[in-house]
């Protein structure tokens, strides 16, 4: 029987998300993506799932557990999770999927030429957008982020077939809709320029 590929997918979960049952439409997508590559969880590979709730602070130690635990790919989903992950090792397969900038974050060296263990996919839209990226975490992106878990999923899938993160170009997710949960600002005391408001496919109040 073929050995199965253990996978580590873990979640930053943003301020809008309050648990992991939240991400289930974000989940599917990631799953489609891999199964995509060949590998379907359960079958010929076994995530374990580590999610952090926005609870950021807890990620270095959950990384560190992955690490000790070897497993073949960690899939980061979100920029803090990403960070983690790439202070925590520099041999592991990284995948990402974040709305920032990934070579100004420093996980990548170029989008063309990822470099090192770490590739992924970025939304270009949001980051190019500085009234954006400065309120990126309370914002949800719709098809924009199910498209972007869906190509990290198939990036992960690559990855274990063998492919190296450094060869893999950092994809840009191309759908784009822009969701904004009002309630969780003002539970956090952030409010958002009304040139956002306007532009939102979503108010969420």
């Amino acid at each position: 029987m073929r050995r199965r590929k253990f996978i580590s997918l873990i979640g930053s979960v943003a301020a809008n998300v309050a648990s992991a049952k939240d991400y289930t439409p974000l989940l599917s997508a990631f799953l489609k993506g891999l199964s995509e590559a060949g590998f379907v969880d359960g079958r010929n590979a076994s995530i374990e799932y580590r999610w952090a709730e926005g609870r950021v602070d807890q990620l270095p130690a959950m990384v560190a557990d992955l690490v000790h635990r070897r497993v073949a790919v960690i899939a980061a989903t979100g920029t803090p999770a990403a960070l983690a992950a790439m202070a925590a090792t520099t041999t592991i397969p990284t995948v990402f999927e974040t709305a920032a900038d990934p070579v100004k974050l420093g996980l990548v060296a170029s989008l063309s030429r990822p470099g090192g263990n770490v590739t992924g996919v970025t939304m270009p839209a949001i980051h190019y957008n500085p009234e954006f990226a400065a309120a990126g975490g309370l914002l949800s992106y719709g098809e924009g982020s199910a498209d972007a878990y869906r190509l990290a999923g198939n990036y992960t899938g690559r990855v274990l077939k063998g492919d190296k993160p450094a060869d893999l170009p950092v994809q840009q997710a191309t759908k784009v809709e822009l969701h904004i949960n009002l309630k969780t600002a003002k539970a956090l005391g952030v409010t958002f320029p009304e040139s956002i408001l306007q532009r939102a496919d979503q108010v969420i109040e």
